[in-house]
């Protein structure tokens, strides 16, 4: 029950106890900088005859996530600049300013190849591994960045919203690809390595470390490393060691026509856990994918007519496909020269 003091104030007096500080007031305002259970004791003294009523409770603070572009200018940047830390980095570096929670881009890169690129199967997204993977995984990364500043809270990209403010030619308009946010979403160099703005030339780690693997006792083929050597999806051959993004999917422009808001809504409004598993790893995240990484090769690949069929954005998944069943496979290694 809500109690409004303020009209009493004349008659009571109000004492509080608020995480082992004390404040006067028929309200207040107090700064929580902890996470946790807080401790409140409330004391309500009347002024005419000092009869008083004490309660004791406590009231919760947690992190609040929001979208990334309603946070303050101060937040966002603290969240960017923590974020690049983890890129920069080293994980023996970073552990050794910032303790054991966090984790380098190494090593959650490395998390996720091992979840998503093993040749069994894809264990973090086709099924019902979708949703406490990635729950887990984002708050694995959320620590890593509380470990370096513990005010920031994991924000979210909310990218229906660019569905709605957009049209389908110009999505690459939204904030999110402000030079010093994310940077720029199609670099317009032969290897679509982004090279300006805060992640200008940032490289991809080194697949060398991770190359020895044993395809009979682990059932699979290397999960970690692609013929270029570097820590990506193994049928993943982009030659170049910088974060690279094209707004070409197989020659088509990707357009950021799904998901929007309906999507997102049918997909939460879904009868069953298993049909809302479909939805969240199918038709509302794996676009945004496509859309922000591209395809692109100097190959022939479309020059069979029997291949045109894949000519589509939305047939980008199908490789991986092809290589998880064993029916397509990427060089071991290879020579960008050659």
């Amino acid at each position: 029950e809500s109690i409004d003091f303020t009209s009493l104030s004349k008659y009571i007096e109000v004492n509080w106890k608020i995480d082992g500080s004390s404040y006067s007031g028929t309200s207040v305002n107090v700064y929580i900088n902890r996470l946790g259970e807080i401790p409140v004791i409330l004391k309500v003294i009347d002024k005419s005859s000092s009869y008083s009523y004490t309660k004791e409770f406590v009231i919760m603070s947690k992190y609040i996530r929001r979208e990334i572009r309603s946070l303050t200018v101060a937040d966002r940047e603290n969240f960017l600049n923590s974020l690049q830390l983890i890129y920069q980095l080293s994980q023996s570096e970073g552990e050794s300013r910032y303790g054991n929670k966090f984790k380098s881009a190494e090593t959650l890169l490395q998390k996720h190849l091992l979840g998503a690129a093993t040749s069994d199967c894809d264990h973090w997204h086709d099924g019902a591994g979708i949703v406490t993977h990635h729950a887990a995984y984002t708050l694995f990364a959320e620590q890593a960045l509380q470990s370096i500043d513990k005010s920031i809270a994991m924000p979210y990209w909310e990218y229906p919203m660019d569905y709605y403010y957009y049209t389908n030619d110009h999505w690459m308009e939204s904030p999110f690809f402000n030079e010093d946010w994310f940077s720029e979403a199609s670099p317009n160099n032969p290897l679509h390595a982004v090279q300006s703005g805060r992640w200008a030339n940032v490289s991809v780690p080194d697949g060398g470390p991770y190359r020895d693997w044993d395809i009979e006792s682990t059932g699979s083929l290397n999960p970690f490393v692609n013929a270029l050597g570097h820590l990506r999806s193994p049928w993943n051959n982009n030659p170049s060691p910088y974060i690279s993004r094209h707004n070409m999917t197989y020659g088509l422009f990707s357009r950021l026509g799904r998901p929007g808001c309906t999507a997102m809504s049918d997909c939460y409004a879904s009868s069953s856990i298993a049909q809302m598993n479909d939805c969240l790893n199918g038709y509302t995240h794996g676009p945004i994918h496509i859309v922000i990484g591209g395809a692109w090769g100097e190959g022939q690949l479309f020059d069979d007519i029997s291949m045109k069929f894949l000519q589509k954005a939305n047939k980008l998944l199908l490789f991986k496909m092809l290589w998880r069943f064993g029916w397509s496979r990427c060089p071991v290694s290879c020579d960008i020269k050659n």
